[in-house]
């Protein structure tokens, strides 16, 4: 009986330890307001991240980095120059490769709060969040295993991919590209859900029979690790603007717009192509920049 009751209790602590650790996880993010920060002269913002190659990751010696990174970097460089504050970075990492999650907990969170992700601009998601001016001219790709004979044009997938199986994760932009793709063009495509990119990739390393539509990023870091992917040309869609993420309410927008338009624009200067370089590589840098 009193072994019986040891077990319980250390259940239950147990139980409301991971209960109050999953509450700190997914509460909301809170940053300091731009009109508080001017009055006050300093303020908090809040870069909230999960990890993604190029635009947000851990270097070799474990230092975040990225394009999302650099780009909010020099955002804070800027603020604190021209409008004589003094802004604290608070880097707040979402540990799950899950976009949908992530997105929502950026929805709800206050003030300061930057989301450093690859996010595609929408008219829907326009009506939920703010979003930065576009960063990048996305592209989303149809991806394979290196084995699998090239893609003539999309609307020959029902036949150049006949008896392959489409892998994709709900509530994204590629999620929606593939079920377009099957509405038009293959109405017969069996499309299998898992939780996270990594879990895609790993498919499509590993399966001569899987393919996927994912964001230009994730196969110029898997080349450059040399990987077993193939990007498919006939599948690339150039149509998908990225850009950085705010709650719905936040006063930050229009200083972002400012940082963006300032020097002749971010997109226009040479560390903005040095940015891309650095992180892409240059062969997809020149892809990315020339398209």
């Amino acid at each position: 009986m009193k072994k019986y009751i040891i077990c319980l209790v250390i259940f239950v602590l147990s139980f409301s330890f991971e209960e109050s650790s999953a509450k700190r996880l997914y509460q909301q993010w809170h940053g300091t307001s731009w009109a508080i920060t001017q009055k006050q002269g300093k303020g908090t913002v809040v870069f909230t991240y999960t990890e993604s190659p190029t635009f947000s990751y851990k270097d070799k010696t474990g230092k975040l980095t990225g394009v999302c990174v650099d780009i909010m970097q020099g955002f804070v460089k800027y603020v604190e120059q021209k409008y004589k504050v003094k802004l604290t970075i608070k880097y707040e990492h979402y540990p799950h490769d899950d976009f949908f999650t992530f997105y929502n907990l950026l929805k709800s969170s206050q003030g300061g709060v930057f989301g450093l992700t690859n996010a595609t601009i929408t008219p829907e998601r326009q009506k939920e969040v703010q979003f930065s001016p576009p960063f990048l001219n996305n592209i989303s790709i149809i991806m394979t295993n290196q084995s699998v004979k090239s893609l003539s044009t999309v609307k020959n997938i029902a036949k150049d991919f006949a008896g392959m199986t489409a892998y994709t994760n709900k509530g994204t932009a590629n999620e929606r590209r593939l079920l377009q793709i099957k509405k038009a063009y293959f109405p017969q495509m069996k499309i299998v859900y898992l939780p996270y990119n990594e879990d895609i990739l790993m498919q499509i390393a590993k399966d001569k029979k899987a393919f996927t539509c994912l964001d230009f990023n994730y196969y110029s870091d898997g080349k450059q690790k040399n990987k077993p992917f193939k990007r498919h040309p006939a599948g690339d869609d150039f149509s998908e603007e990225l850009g950085l993420v705010m709650p719905l309410k936040s006063d930050w927008g229009a200083l972002m717009k400012e940082y963006f338009a300032a020097n002749g624009g971010l997109r226009q200067s040479k560390p903005y192509k040095q940015m891309l370089t650095k992180h892409f590589g240059t062969e997809a840098a020149n892809i990315l920049l020339n398209k």
